[in-house]
């Protein structure tokens, strides 16, 4: 189930995000694992901007 939040709502409502995706293409050359698991840092002191916001790869070209 989808949730969004309604004008002047804090953005704590909203729930974890996950975001899987499957590729039969090497997407992230910098990384020769088959999974990588990203967050988004701000750029300078890398610190996150949130918690809730995971993205993830597998690369199936690297399951061999």
């Amino acid at each position: 189930m989808i949730k969004y939040i309604n004008k002047s709502e804090d953005y704590s409502a909203l729930k974890k995000t996950i975001s899987v995706n499957i590729t039969d293409y090497d997407m992230i050359p910098q990384n020769k694992k088959l999974h990588s698991s990203f967050k988004i840092l701000e750029k300078d002191k890398y610190f996150p901007l949130t918690e809730d916001l995971q993205i993830h790869f597998l690369e199936l070209p690297k399951l061999k």
